[in-house]
C-alpha cells in the first residue's frame, strides 16, 4: 500500500520511534473519501477552520462561518462551502481554482473534530467547492468545551488592522487564550507537491507564551503520532496561527517561521509537553467583531 505520509511526517515518526506502530493502524483512520458520519457532522457546523496560502505563498488559518447547513457534501469526495474569507482577511482572494486547502470541522460542545484536505475545484463570490483528497477524524483530547450561539453582527463595528509584530492588546489576547488553530503545509508554494493542513490546539490559559513582540512558544502534547503538523514544519517552517476572541467575535491571525525544540531542558519545564514549537512572528492581522457567533 502506498504510504499515507509525506517525507517530513515519516522523518518525525522515525525519529520518535513510532513509525512501525503507526503503519499498523493509519490505513484504517486516513481515507481518500469522507465517511457519512463526517459528512453529516460538517453539515451541522456553524463554522469551519480553513488553511490556505496568500499571494506570497505564506500559510494562514482563518474561520469560515454560516448558519448550520452552510457546508454541504454532495458526494463523499466533495464539500461545498457557502462562505468565503472576509474582506481584509489574510486569506481574502486565496481560494481560487486549484488552490490547496486544509479544513478542520470541530464541534467544541461535543469535542468532535474531523479533518479534510484537498483542492478548490470551483469558487464564486459566495462559495468554495472542495475536492477532498484525504479525510480522517481526531480524538477529543485537549478540546476545551464551549457552546455557541448566533448573534447579529454590527457592520459598523468591523475593524481590520495589519502589523509586523504583536502589540500590548494582541499579546494579552494570546496570553489568555486556551485554544488556537494552526495551519501548515509541506510544500513551500503551490507549485510543489503537498497539501495543507488545519489543526487544533487547546490547553490551560497561557498555553502559548509570548516571549516578545516577535516570538511565541507553545507545547506539543502527545497525540495520534501521525505528526502532520510537525512533519510539515520539518519541510516548510512557514506557519499560520489563528486565535479567536470567543466573547467579542474577533479573529487574530499570525504568520511566522516555526522552529521545533525536540528535547532541550526547556521541554521538561512545561508539564505534559513532548516538544516545544517557537514561532518568529512576521505578520499579524486583527479582525475585530467580524463573527456572527459567540461562545
Amino acid at each position: 500500500m502506498p504510504t499515507l505520509f509525506h517525507p517530513g511526517e515519516l522523518w518525525v515518526q522515525e525519529r520518535l520511534g513510532v513509525r512501525e506502530s503507526v503503519d499498523k493502524w493509519a490505513g484504517r483512520a486516513i481515507r481518500s473519501r469522507m465517511p457519512d458520519q463526517h459528512r453529516n457532522m460538517f453539515r451541522q457546523l456553524p463554522f469551519l477552520v480553513a488553511a490556505g496560502r496568500d499571494n506570497r505563498h505564506r500559510i494562514w488559518a482563518t474561520l469560515l462561518t454560516g448558519a448550520p447547513g452552510f457546508i454541504q457534501s454532495p458526494a463523499d469526495t466533495r464539500l461545498h462551502i457557502q462562505a468565503r474569507p472576509r474582506a481584509g482577511d489574510a486569506l481574502d482572494h486565496a481560494f481560487t481554482i486549484g488552490a490547496d486547502i486544509g479544513l478542520l470541522g470541530i464541534d467544541l460542545a461535543s469535542r468532535r473534530r474531523n479533518r479534510a484536505n484537498g483542492n478548490v475545484t470551483r469558487h464564486t463570490n459566495e462559495t468554495i467547492a472542495v475536492g477532498v483528497r484525504q479525510s480522517y477524524g481526531n480524538c477529543p483530547s485537549y478540546i476545551t468545551q464551549r457552546q455557541w450561539r448566533p448573534v447579529e453582527r454590527a457592520p459598523h463595528a468591523v475593524h481590520t488592522a495589519r502589523a509586523s509584530s504583536l502589540d500590548i492588546a494582541t499579546a494579552a489576547w494570546i496570553r489568555h487564550a486556551d485554544t488556537f488553530f494552526i495551519a501548515s503545509g509541506a510544500a513551500r508554494d503551490a507549485a510543489e507537491a503537498g497539501g495543507l493542513d488545519a489543526s487544533h490546539r487547546s490547553g490551560p490559559p497561557g498555553l502559548v507564551e509570548v516571549l516578545s513582540e516577535r516570538e511565541l512558544l507553545f507545547p506539543d502534547y502527545a497525540g495520534n503520532n501521525f505528526f502532520n503538523t510537525l512533519g510539515n514544519l520539518v519541510l516548510n517552517p512557514n506557519v499560520g496561527l489563528l486565535f479567536i476572541d470567543f466573547e467579542q467575535g474577533s479573529l487574530l491571525q499570525v504568520n511566522g517561521c516555526a522552529r521545533i525544540d525536540w528535547d532541550s531542558p526547556e521541554v521538561a519545564r512545561r508539564p505534559g509537553a513532548q516538544r516545544l514549537v517557537s514561532v518568529s512572528v512576521e505578520e499579524v492581522v486583527v479582525q475585530r467583531c467580524v463573527l456572527p457567533l459567540r461562545w
